[in-house]
């Protein structure tokens, strides 16, 4: 369990997946739609392992880049069972982290947070045929694909929570831009939930 020091900002946790894992979780709980316990935590090594920009970014001549996820995707047609593996799940986790921890940062590019949700779902879809079974669970790149919306939501409120200053206003400054089940994580009333029967 993560323990803040009163007297510093610092956060103590054993692990920075648990540390993830326990944001992720609380932020589930208050959606209407919640995601398994088994996304939360593939959701989380995710998370963890794009904490070192390293793992995101690639680094060219000196200068900082990113790959541009759908040639990657269209790079597969002639690589091998292994290869392809490990390039869908590339793609499906980077797509995941930018859709939802750069939601904002993606939202002003040529191409839209839609591009990185529908890549990212196709290249977990595409996993989960080479491999069917993850965690012990059945068809889990399928769930991954079916949450990813979800999942990006998730990880868009958490960036949000930890570099908001003023919580009460930032969230009554952007409420306007959100979607309801945004709203809802944050625990606003939306325009459905005001409705009298």
């Amino acid at each position: 369990m993560a323990e803040k020091s009163e007297k510093t900002n610092l956060i103590e946790v054993g692990s920075l997946n648990g540390f993830f894992y326990e944001r992720l979780e609380k932020l589930n709980q208050k959606s209407l739609t919640p995601v398994p316990n088994e996304v939360l935590f593939y959701s989380s090594n995710v998370l963890q392992k794009f904490s070192l920009s390293e793992e995101f970014f690639n680094y060219k001549d000196g200068k900082v880049t990113r790959e541009i996820l759908g040639v990657k995707f269209l790079e597969t047609k002639d690589k091998t069972s292994t290869e392809k593996k490990r390039i869908y799940q590339e793609i499906g986790d980077s797509a995941l982290f930018l859709s939802g921890y750069f939601s904002k940062a993606v939202k002003n590019e040529i191409v839209d947070i839609n591009y990185y949700r529908n890549v990212g779902k196709m290249a977990y879809e595409n996993l989960n045929e080479i491999v069917p079974q993850c965690f012990d669970v059945p068809s889990f790149f399928d769930k991954m694909s079916t949450c990813f919306y979800n999942v990006s939501i998730l990880f868009s409120v958490m960036a949000e929570n930890f570099g908001e200053q003023n919580k009460d206003k930032f969230l009554l400054d952007i409420s306007n831009d959100l979607e309801d089940e945004e709203l809802l994580i944050r625990g606003f009333p939306t325009n459905q939930s005001k409705k009298v029967s």
